[in-house]
């Protein structure tokens, strides 16, 4: 079951021609739960992925903390999905995405959809 949505998130990756190169680990805890842990890396931007996967009742997916924070080489944040457990005052709490003068609201994401948003970020500038 997790060695599936490893090789899931390994796919998203390598169909993407903007990545460069990443440095991901991928720790299997049991059958059913596991964790990503890493960077992915851009031609002059960085993704910080973390993401805890506890999966039950197939197919449903949870993931119990996840965080992608997306820079550029001076560590300067473009925005960050995260469910960090602040920011209550939002409706889709705890899910927030945190961009340069802000903190709005967001679904929970997965790394398909993260990467399309850098890409298009890349492409815009």
């Amino acid at each position: 079951m997790i060695e599936e949505y490893f090789t899931k998130f390994s796919e998203n990756l390598a169909y993407l021609e903007i990545v460069s190169s990443h440095s991901l680990i991928k720790k299997k805890i049991d059958d059913y739960s596991g964790i990503i842990r890493g960077k992915i890396y851009f031609d002059r931007y960085c993704l910080d992925v973390l993401e805890v996967v506890f999966l039950f009742n197939n197919p449903k997916k949870v993931k119990k903390k996840y965080s992608y924070h997306f820079m550029d080489n001076n560590n300067s944040m473009i925005f960050r999905y995260d469910n960090a457990m602040h920011y209550r005052k939002i409706s889709t709490f705890p899910h927030h995405k945190h961009l340069q003068s802000e903190v709005i609201e967001s679904t929970e994401p997965n790394i398909e959809i993260i990467l399309k948003e850098v890409k298009a970020y890349i492409e815009r500038h």
